[in-house]
């Protein structure tokens, strides 16, 4: 069969229509996902904090659950990357094929996104890390941290461990602050419908 016969034959709207369902499912499980690791997240951060002030000898315990949410982000951040790479597919690829009266979702919340609740998920991680390290430095003797420095008091009794731990959770924070409020740009996302006919 030649090729120009068959970039002329139309696309088959129940395989477009397939896709489209399958997709959109896809997006709903990926939420689905970013919402359990929200709320695992939520239950993870109580149940060390739990642990750690019932006990003041695991109190370390506090400082590596920044650590630990850090992966729990990385997990949302790439679902909420997928979700944003899929809807972009959907606007790009079908709904500007079809025209966005036909099918037009996509283009439809791109004019109306509310951005609540991305605001909502990245605030459990970056709040529930940031309580973590100040809970974590107010059980350890200030005087062991140099947080004490830079408070203007003395540290006279050094922990290394403690200070370690104090790092460690302040890296993981900024570190989780830059994955999840790091958008990647939309020019990365953009898919081009004569893209695949160029090729």
């Amino acid at each position: 069969m030649d090729t120009k016969e068959t970039s002329n034959v139309p696309k088959d709207t129940s395989l477009l229509l397939a896709e489209y369902n399958a997709l959109r499912s896809e997006i709903v499980k990926r939420m689905d996902v970013e919402n359990q690791l929200a709320t695992f997240t939520v239950i993870v951060f109580g149940t060390i904090l739990g642990i750690g002030l019932q006990n003041k000898t695991t109190s370390a315990l506090i400082l590596l659950y920044p650590t630990l949410a850090t992966f729990f982000a990385v997990g949302w951040s790439h679902s909420d990357y997928m979700t944003l790479l899929i809807g972009t597919y959907i606007k790009e690829r079908m709904e500007a094929t079809e025209g966005a009266d036909k099918m037009g979702w996509e283009h439809y919340l791109a004019k109306n996104r509310v951005p609540r609740y991305y605001w909502a998920m990245r605030g459990i991680f970056i709040s529930t890390e940031l309580i973590a390290i100040v809970i974590g430095i107010s059980i350890a003797p200030l005087n062991a941290t140099f947080v004490a420095v830079l408070l203007g008091q003395p540290m006279t009794s050094f922990n290394f461990i403690v200070n370690i731990l104090v790092c460690i959770a302040i890296v993981s924070l900024l570190l989780t602050s830059f994955l999840i409020f790091y958008q990647v740009p939309l020019k990365h996302l953009k898919l081009s419908t004569d893209q695949g006919q160029n090729s």
